[in-house]
């Protein structure tokens, strides 16, 4: 599992008061990854790993994409922690915070705008975006508009959705 924790280096202090979305994340053991400034963006591209994170200062590791189906790590690894419909804090939980469709917090309501969205990042901690379904959020990543219309397709059966979006997006 990977946590997100936020550290008051001397080096990121001036740049963390300036940009408060700017904190360190702590993935795995030995790497400290960190995160880009918010208004600094970048294209996601397909097949390429992307971590996401969610909750309050985007500390919580919701999981990855393009990192292998069976990654246990992965949003695609309906068995793993990230992946299953039954995971607490799952983005494929229609009963959670970050997968119901009326939670600001979801990147499923297509409607949510607020700064609580995940966010995508690469291992590196460069932002990619916003990881949301609303294409009309201002820094949503390159594939908002998908994700909206995979989800209308899939008429809000989680299964399905995630079924397309990992083929897409691995």
């Amino acid at each position: 599992m990977i946590e997100a924790q936020s550290y008051n280096l001397d080096p990121y202090v001036e740049q963390t008061e300036a940009n408060p979305m700017l904190h360190l994340l702590y993935y795995g053991k030995s790497n400290i990854l960190p995160t880009s400034d918010l208004t600094q963006q970048r294209n996601y591209s397909r097949g390429r790993k992307g971590l996401i994170y969610g909750g309050k200062d985007h500390k919580q590791f919701l999981g990855c994409i393009g990192c292998g189906t069976y990654s246990s790590d992965s949003i695609c690894n309906t068995h793993g922690s990230y992946g299953s419909k039954y995971s607490q804090d799952g983005l494929f939980n229609k009963y959670s915070t970050f997968g119901s469709k009326y939670s600001q917090d979801s990147p499923w309501n297509s409607y949510s705008s607020t700064r609580q969205t995940p966010i995508l990042v690469d291992e590196q901690g460069r932002f990619y975006g916003y990881f949301t379904s609303n294409p009309y959020q201002s820094k949503a990543f390159s594939y908002a508009r998908d994700l909206k219309k995979w989800y209308k397709e899939a008429e809000g059966d989680l299964s399905l959705f995630q079924e397309r979006l990992c083929a897409y997006l691995g």
